[in-house]
């Protein structure tokens, strides 16, 4: 993945939480959604 915003394939679309929580990535290329949480 790269950091330029201009090729950004990832797009973060909703993030809660900071030590628990979790958040949804956007595939621009694939269309997928993704759902990646975390605790602690």
């Amino acid at each position: 993945m790269v950091n330029n915003d201009s090729t950004q394939r990832f797009e973060i679309v909703h993030k809660e939480g900071s030590l628990s929580g979790c958040k949804v990535l956007v595939d621009k290329e694939a269309g997928v959604h993704y759902l990646f949480s975390w605790d602690g």
